[in-house]
């Protein structure tokens, strides 16, 4: 078994986290992902992933389009996105847990039920899709 050690003294953002992953893939797996966020079902969707270099360092890059408006989405909106992408069911698993955990957070913030949760950049094209990279 392999373990990976994350230092992230400062925090770390969803598309950090979702290249530092899918640079670990190689690249035929790459194409799974793609097609993943295809299969979402999703106008305007798309993910490039590309080869940078930024002060120096080699890294990927991880880059989502969307629409330009895209519409408001509740949990139920978000957990039906994921279900309909036709992913592993492992990764669809730890997907809905993390949403679920963010819906409960912004449900204590606003006093709220977490399905009554609006996701703003969280339910987002972008945010989907960094938690369907690190799932």
């Amino acid at each position: 078994m392999r373990i990976l050690y994350l230092d992230c003294a400062a925090g770390i953002a969803g598309d950090m986290l979702a290249a530092a992953l899918i640079d670990l893939l190689p690249e035929d797996d790459r194409a799974d992902l793609r097609a993943a966020v295809d299969r979402l079902g999703l106008e305007g969707a798309g993910i490039e992933i590309r080869r940078v270099t930024r002060r120096g360092f080699a890294a990927l890059d991880v880059v989502t389009t969307d629409q330009p408006d895209p519409p408001a989405r509740h949990l139920p909106d978000v957990l039906g996105i994921l279900r309909g992408a036709g992913l592993e069911p492992d990764a669809l698993a730890v997907a809905t847990e993390m949403f679920e955990r963010l819906a409960a957070a912004e449900a204590r913030v606003h006093g709220v039920e977490p399905e009554r949760v609006h996701f703003h950049e969280v339910g987002a094209v972008d945010s989907i899709l960094d938690v369907l990279a690190v799932s």
